[in-house]
């Protein structure tokens, strides 16, 4: 780091007054010129000094950590715990490294601090001893004083200098090798080897901070209370380590209860600690929270959160404690979005957003009369109900409707609201679509909203394409989608044969779309013909890989369609032929779900009119988001009621950018046929 280095000579008397000049946090400890024939300092180990060779040595000390640590990264490493207190209050506590350096600490040094320098000769050598040493402190003018010592004066040679702070204003305690064990002070220790004679007697000492630094910062949602009055018996444990003063080595003898102060943090919306300097000694840490006062209630709390990961000297850590209403699940907003709501025709009620989030967002309907928000959260009873005790309560109750008209809703901090419609539809009546920017510091997401469970067309047969070696004004092929998946009446069983009558077993629609419903093989000539096999268990019985036909969907789809009546599965190309290069010109999947549908055997499609993420529909957004059946680090936080035959996903949204019509489909996967047991494979991976 460079720094303008500012030195004052002044002519030394007896006296010996001195002087520094400080700016930018850079201290210059100046001393002038003068012969004498012995050391009067009273510090000296050696008083051999010899008339007119000894010189004084100007010292600039500055903070080694802004140049080291502004090249280190900070580590990704956060810890994040929901804590319930009561059933109206849950504590969200995260523990972090600061997304600044050491740097944003308060000055290295100020009026009054103490400073000790030690003389090490023959340096670096078995013989190495202390030469000298002296105190100094700080003026409030910004002149340097004696602090009960003289100066250093030095005869020419190679030495190793030492300094050492607690960043305090009190006078230094008694000079020790090693000294006395350190509190929670800001203690930072630096040395040079240096040769200096009276044309170079400029010796610049680098101080790194020794300790961490960490603080909390407690603050209370606003539908929570307005104020946190106090955070009782906020404590941590830590070594007081001794300082060898020569090496700069710490050594520990056992932990300390420390608790934090709140000096000069009024009560308010945000409470801030003071700065607190630990030492772990290369561990992590834990911070106990007896109790908080909220609105002149007290809550008990008596919780101690645990951060395992080591602190790093000269680093800064924070406690961030937010009081909450709802504990927030599933993933941060710039992992996984929620991309969409959906309401049946019958249904106006909440749908719930929320994310993890750091900053400022804003959600706002910009498309759509139809669509209301709001971030009346209700009762936090009844939101711990549905993301902790998992009851998740119904959407179209009452006291669960959207009210007023507002189409703006803002935030900081996680993101949590509501949307909501003003009203029903008649039965029957083709879906009405919208849309929801949602901006934040990341930039801006969608949501796509969709009110009505009728089968509609995405890509309508008016939307021209010219994409996949097609270029038309219409789309021939393009069909109307269900927004549902395809399950059966009765699980791990035949569904009826189209045209069966009376129906035995039919199949039939999911309750939602983000459901995954049954799955089904393509075809199977034998026992398992037409077999529902169920979405949880991890494995099933009996699976059966024989009996695929070897011939073409046409031939036998009379006996083999598992879709309702009036339904059939959406073709990819010919039905009766094969195709070495599926053409888009007859496809239902490419000409119906893309905007500019690619060629090809199953291309892989990176971007387009699709997003992935969370679909609110009223079964996924009011249950804790867990970990598939068979999670994988790439599916973690992705699917609701996992072990359930009502298990469902998240998954990708089609969206015709015309329109805004939508069309959610779960990221279900399938079973795989090696080995033969039908084993669950790469959930909330693939909707298609």
């Amino acid at each position: 780091m460079n720094k303008t280095k500012y030195l004052i000579s002044i002519k030394r008397y007896i006296s010996c007054l001195f002087s520094a000049v400080l700016l930018f946090g850079v201290f210059s400890f100046i001393f002038s010129s003068c012969s004498q024939e012995k050391d009067f300092s009273g510090n000296s180990d050696d008083a051999s000094l010899v008339a007119g060779e000894s010189f004084a040595v100007n010292f600039i000390v500055d903070e080694r950590d802004l140049d080291e640590q502004s090249a280190m990264l900070r580590s990704n490493t956060e810890w994040t715990e929901i804590i319930s207190v009561t059933d109206d209050l849950y504590m969200q506590a995260t523990f972090k490294e600061d997304d600044t350096p050491v740097s944003l600490r308060a000055a290295l040094l100020g009026a009054n601090i103490t400073v000790r320098v030690l003389v090490y000769a023959d340096p670096g050598t078995v013989s190495e001893t202390k030469y000298a040493h002296a105190d100094y402190k700080i003026a409030a003018d910004g002149s340097l004083l004696p602090d009960g010592t003289s100066p250093i004066i030095i005869p020419p040679g190679t030495y190793r200098f030492v300094a050492y702070s607690f960043n305090e204003t009190v006078a230094m305690p008694l000079f020790a090798d090693t000294t006395d064990p350190v509190a929670s002070c800001d203690l930072l220790w630096g040395d040079v080897t240096k040769t200096v004679n009276t044309a170079n007697n400029t010796v610049q000492i680098s101080l790194k901070h020794l300790f961490s630094q960490i603080n909390i910062k407690a603050e209370v949602h606003p539908t929570v209370g307005s104020t946190i009055h106090h955070i009782d018996v906020a404590r941590f444990k830590h070594t007081f380590p001794t300082l060898n003063v020569r090496s700069g080595n710490l050594s520990t003898s056992g932990l300390d209860t420390v608790s934090f102060a709140w000096n000069g943090s009024a009560p308010g919306q945000i409470l801030d600690s003071n700065n607190h300097y630990v030492y772990t000694a290369g561990s992590g840490i834990s911070i106990l929270i007896d109790s908080v006062t909220v609105d002149g209630t007290l809550y008990p709390i008596a919780r101690t959160v645990n951060y395992a990961t080591p602190l790093s000297p000269g680093k800064t850590y924070t406690l961030s404690v937010r009081f909450i209403p709802t504990p927030p699940t599933g993933l941060p907003w710039s992992t996984m979005p929620w991309v969409g709501t959906f309401h049946r025709n019958s249904e106006m009620g909440e749908r719930i957003i929320y994310s993890g989030h750091s900053g400022a967002w804003t959600a706002t309907v910009v498309d759509g009369n139809f669509i209301v928000l709001d971030n009346a959260l209700g009762t936090a009873g009844r939101l711990k109900d549905m993301y902790v005790n998992n009851i998740p309560g119904n959407p179209e109750a009452p006291g669960n409707l959207v009210s007023g008209n507002a189409t703006t809703v803002s935030g900081n901090g996680n993101i949590l609201f509501r949307v909501g419609l003003t009203g029903t539809q008649p039965a029957g009546s083709a879906p009405r679509y919208g849309k929801i920017a949602l901006t934040r510091s990341g930039g801006t997401s969608y949501l796509y909203v969709r009110q009505g469970e009728e089968p509609d067309y995405l890509m309508r047969i008016t939307d021209p394409i010219n994409s996949g070696g097609m270029n038309s004004g219409t789309r021939s092929h393009a069909v109307k989608f269900s927004p549902y998946n395809l399950t059966a009446q009765t699980l791990n069983a035949a569904i009826d044969a189209p045209g069966t009558s009376p129906a035995v077993n039919p199949a039939k629609f999911t309750d939602y779309p983000t459901q995954a419903g049954a799955y089904f093989q393509w075809a199977n000539t034998g026992i398992r013909a037409r077999w529902a096999w169920p979405p949880n268990g991890v494995t099933v019985t009996d699976w059966i890989t024989g009996g695929i036909p070897s011939t073409y969907w046409d031939s036998f789809s009379g006996s083999q369609e598992t879709c309702p009546p009036g339904y059939h599965r959406p073709t990819d190309g010919s039905t009766n032929s094969a195709e070495q290069n599926t053409t888009v010109s007859l496809s239902e999947l490419r000409q119906s779900l893309w905007e500019t549908p690619l060629a090809g055997p199953a291309p892989a499609i990176t971007n387009g009119n699709f997003l992935h993420g969370y679909y609110a529909d009223g079964f996924f957004d009011r249950r804790p988001i867990e970990n598939p059946e068979v999670p994988v680090t790439t599916n973690a936080k992705s699917a609701v009621a996992v072990t359930t035959a009502e298990v469902a996903y998240r998954g990708i949204i089609f969206y015709n950018p015309a329109n805004n019509a939508s069309l959610f489909l779960p990221s279900a996967s399938h079973r795989t046929s090696n080995p033969n047991t039908g084993t669950l494979t790469q959930l909330a991976e693939f909707s298609l």
